[in-house]
This record gives structure tokens, sequence and C-alpha cells, in this order.
């Protein structure tokens, strides 16, 4: 088993699997993986068995799509390729690596010295109450809002997130930026992803009334968050993730009552 880089020609496995996790990633996804971070697929007798991404922020990188095929998990196959990233990452002079990590695979990232400090969960929101007062936004006008939670200049995922097939950037206005989000429709069975999400609490449910997209909409909530969704939504659960990082925790997101929903899941 080795791994190595990710090509164009892995291009169609990387789709297949997600869609098998119902991850639903699309082909500008996987090329911006590749073009603006590093991207790895393992293989065993040249044969594909996984793939994994991780995206650049300055000094932070933060891995996603950690994905092994069934039939191949319980061998290693997942830490050889967070190792695989790790090392290229930190040739590259990263200083901090984040992720967020189901309850199934927190074992290979504390294997592999990342801590864990934040708690988050899945939640589907099946409906939407009141007027919505929010508006189509541009990237430019958020860059700045959203760094002082992000730390970091994320423009350019900000950008590819909001160019996807049907989706939206909705900003809330008052004298200034209170809060965006940026709504991307799925599957028909699946609804809506709203990743990210910063917003003052009194201006959470406007913006989501905004919106004129499938029902449910999925946010990846911190558990600071949660009793308020719970409290003014009908909504449920659906998984619980950890946000672990490897490095430096100053240089991580901040997560305060204004984070519904830090940015994409991409889990594993």
């Amino acid at each position: 088993m080795r791994c190595r880089k990710m090509e164009k020609s892995d291009i169609e496995f990387a789709l297949r699997s997600s869609d098998q996790e119902k991850w639903y990633l699309e082909e500008a996804d996987i090329l911006y993986y590749m073009n603006q971070g590093i991207s790895v697929i393992a293989e065993d007798g040249g044969r594909r068995i996984g793939m994994a991404t991780a995206a650049l922020y300055d000094r932070l990188a933060w891995i996603g799509n950690v994905l092994v095929l069934q039939e191949e998990r319980n061998r290693g196959v997942g830490n050889e390729m967070v190792r695989f990233l790790i090392d290229e990452l930190q040739q590259n002079g990263v200083s901090t690596i984040g992720l967020y990590a189901y309850d199934r695979s927190m074992s290979l990232y504390l294997r592999e010295g990342f801590t864990f400090d934040t708690v988050l969960w899945e939640m589907c929101i099946h409906e939407t109450h009141g007027k919505g007062a929010a508006a189509e936004g541009s990237i430019g006008e958020i860059v700045n809002f959203d760094r002082t939670f992000f730390r970091h200049d994320r423009s350019r995922m900000l950008e590819h997130l909001a160019s996807r097939k049907g989706a939206r950037l909705i900003v809330m206005r008052d004298t200034e930026i209170s809060g965006y989000l940026i709504c991307s429709p799925s599957s028909p069975d699946y609804g809506s992803e709203i990743a990210p999400f910063i917003a003052e609490r009194g201006k959470i449910k406007e913006m989501l009334a905004s919106l004129d997209a499938p029902l449910p909409f999925h946010i990846y909530v911190p558990e600071i968050n949660i009793a308020y969704i719970q409290e003014n939504f009908r909504c449920s659960s659906v998984r619980r993730m950890h946000r672990g990082y490897l490095g430096k925790r100053e240089e991580m997101p901040v997560i305060d009552e204004r984070v519904l929903s830090p940015g994409t899941a991409d889990g594993g």
C-alpha cells in the first residue's frame, strides 16, 4: 500500500466514493483541493482504496474528506494518508492543522498527535419562520468580518463555495455586517448545506427566512450553540463531530455564540 498526490485521473474515484458516503462532492470541489491545497490517494497494487484532502489558509491547513473503502478499513490506510498529508503540509510551512472527526475515527487522529477541543453536531433544521431581511452579498464585503472568526484569510475557499451550482451567499447588514451564510443545495433527499454560518443570535431567524432553498437545512453547530438551535427551531440531530488540531491552538478559528456553522464539514 502506498500514498501519492491525487491526479486528474483520480477524480472519478473521488466523486464516486464521496457519493457513497453521502458527501456529494462536485468535480469543482476536488479540483479546488488539488489546486489550492494537497490531496492524497491511497492505493494497493494499483487499485485506489482511499482519499483525503487538505485546504491551505496561510499557516493553517484543514484536513478533510478522509475516506477509506469499506472493505479496506481497519488496516491503517487512514493513518497512512493522514501521515502523508501532515508531512506534506509541514514541508509547506504550515504550523497548525485542524480537522473534524466523527466518533469512529477519533482514535486515528489521536495516534497522530491531534488534540480535540470542541464538540459539534450536524443538525437538520426542518422549517423556518418569520420574514427575511437579509440579502444577497459578495465575498469582498465579508472577508474582514469572516477573518475575525476564522483568524486567517479564506477568501478563495469562500469564493469557491459561493460559486457552486445553486449556492447563495446571504449577508445581514445593519450599520455594518452582522452575519453571513453560504447555502448550497445538495441532493433532493438531503436538502441544503449551510456552511459557513456566522451571525448575531438576534439575526439568525431572519437570515434563514431569507433563503429560497430546499429544506431541511444542514448546519454544523458547536456544542455551545446547540441549546439555542433546539429552543428556536424544529430540528433534529444527525451525527456528532469533534474538532481537533495539531500545532498551535491560538491559530485555530474562534468558536463562540455567533458561530452557528464554522465551515464545511470536511469530516472523516
